[in-house]
């Protein structure tokens, strides 16, 4: 009966040293598997910040997220993320990136702009959609557009 005991433990040893490169295998196999997923993701552009390129990608992002708005005036950040419009009632549209894709709010009377460092930075006012930071080429024509009321700004 003695002899059942050593080679038990013996067995159970090497059951033990044996799990330990699997478990080590099967962790680098997931990390693998990870690498895997995220370099595919990148190469199919997924996660990206989504980016206006011109004016007819920012009229189709505009129609897209808020149908029948039509832009007479439409100013882009100059690196693509976001974009202010004013329509022929002077009613004036922020669009901006979240995600994905871009959304887009009519500015409330409420609405505030600033200059700060060149740039344009608009508080529509709604907290939950947040401020947005524009890079435009004449900010302070749209600061005096989204503080006149709606309906007679002239950007």
């Amino acid at each position: 009966m003695g002899r059942g005991l050593p080679g038990r433990a013996a067995r159970a040893t090497l059951v033990a040293a044996m799990s330990l490169p699997l478990e080590a295998l099967k962790l680098a196999a997931s990390l693998l598997a990870i690498l895997a997923l995220a370099w595919t993701a990148r190469r199919l552009g997924l996660g990206a910040a989504p980016r206006l390129r011109d004016e007819s990608s920012a009229r189709a992002a505009i129609e897209a997220a808020l149908p029948g708005f039509v832009p007479a005036v439409l100013a882009l950040d100059s690196e693509g993320r976001g974009a202010l419009a004013r329509d022929a009632d002077g009613r004036v549209l922020l669009l901006r990136a979240h995600g994905a894709h871009f959304v887009a709010r009519l500015l409330p009377p409420g609405a505030s702009a600033i200059v700060d460092g060149g740039d344009l930075v608009v508080d529509p006012g709604e907290r939950r959609f947040g401020r947005a930071r524009l890079t435009l080429a004449d900010p302070s024509l749209w600061t005096d557009a989204i503080r006149a009321p709606q309906g007679r700004a002239h950007a």
